[in-house]
């Protein structure tokens, strides 16, 4: 269940001549480099993970499915790293709360427009 999405936050890129990446970190703060100005902080995404017998051990693994945006001009930003524990463990209740953080960079020469873009990820879970 999907508490909260990986989110970068809203970003002006001063200079699109240049390869710039914006990244929430494991520990949830955002920091971006050279010319990506956050003008509003990512978060981490949050995922419920549900229905498990008491103390499972899980392996995670994640994969970047759709590398390129979708949205306002397409492919202006790139996924170009997904972060999650590589082991989790539920609670007494069956039910384990999964961190994803990230690195989203700019597409040197595309512009990215005001608007929603959006990129895809798997994430497997094995217990």
């Amino acid at each position: 269940m999907t508490i909260q999405h990986l989110n970068f936050g809203e970003v002006v890129n001063s200079d699109v001549s240049q390869v710039s990446t914006v990244t929430v970190h494991p520990d949830g703060h955002t920091s971006s480099t050279k010319a990506l100005w956050r003008i509003t902080p990512g978060q981490l995404g949050l995922y419920q993970l549900i229905g498990l017998p008491p103390y499972t051990v899980m392996s995670i693994s994640s994969t970047i499915t759709v590398p390129d945006s979708t949205g306002p001009n397409n492919n202006s930003f790139k996924l170009t790293e997904i972060v999650t524990p590589t082991t989790l463990t539920a609670d007494i209740y069956g039910e384990a709360q999964l961190e994803v953080s990230g690195t989203l960079e700019t597409v040197k020469g595309k512009p990215a427009f005001d608007g929603i873009h959006s990129t895809y990820f798997h994430i497997t879970v094995s217990y």
